[in-house]
C-alpha cells in the first residue's frame, strides 16, 4: 500500500515537471520557429518543482564563486543570459548550478564546491536527465519543432558535460565519450559472446562416465 502510495507521488511530480518545462519550451505564437537557447532550455529544466529545495541547500559562498567563474569562462551568449537572468534567486541558484555541470571542466579546478553543494549539484543533474528523458518522448508529439531541437542538444550537452556542440574542446571530448562507449560495448558483447560459446560447448559436450581401473 505505502509502496502504491509513494509511485503514485512520485507520478504526479514527475508531470507537474513536465508541465513547468512544457510551459517555458513551447512556442511563440508569435515566433514559432525562434531557435531556443542553451539558457531557455536550462532555465525550463531549473523551473520544475521538483528543483524548488535543491538550490536553498547549497553554501552561498560556492553559488557565488560558481557565478563568477562562470560569468569569466561562459560562452558569450550564456555569459549575458546569466548576468541579465531576473528569475527568483532560488531560480537564479539552480540555473547556475546546472550551467556548472556543463561548464564544470572548463572553469578547471578555480572554485572549490564543498560537499553539500557537489550533492545537490549530483540531484540537479540527476533531476534534468530524468526531466529531459521524458521529454524526448513527450514532446516530439506535440510537433515542436524547435523545442525537439533544444530537448536534443541539452540533453547531449548535459549527458557529456559540455556546454557547445561547434567548440572544438567540446567536439573532442564527445568524440572521446563515445569512443569509449563504444569501446565498453563492444567489449561488452565480446564476453557475452564468449559466454555463449562457452555455454554452448558444455552443453554439446558428453558426459563422461566413471574412470575405468
Amino acid at each position: 500500500m505505502w509502496a502504491a502510495h509513494t509511485q503514485a507521488e512520485a507520478a504526479q511530480r514527475g508531470m507537474q515537471d513536465m508541465q513547468a518545462f512544457c510551459e517555458r519550451i513551447k512556442p511563440d505564437p508569435a515566433d514559432p520557429d525562434k531557435k531556443l537557447s542553451t539558457f531557455d532550455m536550462i532555465t525550463a529544466l531549473a523551473s520544475c518543482p521538483s528543483f524548488a529545495l535543491i538550490g536553498e541547500q547549497c553554501n552561498a559562498t560556492t553559488i557565488d564563486a560558481i557565478e563568477a567563474a562562470l560569468l569569466e569562462n561562459a560562452a558569450e551568449a550564456d555569459a549575458a543570459a546569466l548576468r541579465d537572468n531576473t528569475e527568483s534567486p532560488t531560480m537564479r541558484r539552480n540555473v547556475l548550478l546546472l550551467f556548472w555541470a556543463l561548464y564544470r571542466l572548463k572553469c578547471g579546478e578555480g572554485v572549490e564546491v564543498d560537499s553539500m553543494s557537489e550533492q545537490q549539484l549530483q540531484r540537479a543533474k540527476q533531476l534534468a536527465t530524468k526531466v529531459l528523458m521524458q521529454a524526448q518522448m513527450l514532446v516530439p508529439q506535440q510537433r515542436w519543432v524547435q523545442a525537439t531541437l533544444g530537448v536534443a542538444r541539452t540533453s547531449a550537452l548535459l549527458v557529456n558535460e559540455v556546454w557547445s556542440h561547434d567548440d572544438d574542446a567540446c567536439k573532442a571530448r564527445m568524440k572521446e565519450i563515445l569512443e569509449a562507449d563504444g569501446t565498453a560495448s563492444s567489449v561488452r558483447r565480446r564476453r557475452r559472446a564468449s559466454s555463449a560459446c562457452l555455454a554452448h560447448s558444455s552443453a554439446q559436450r558428453p558426459c563422461e562416465g566413471p574412470a575405468r581401473a
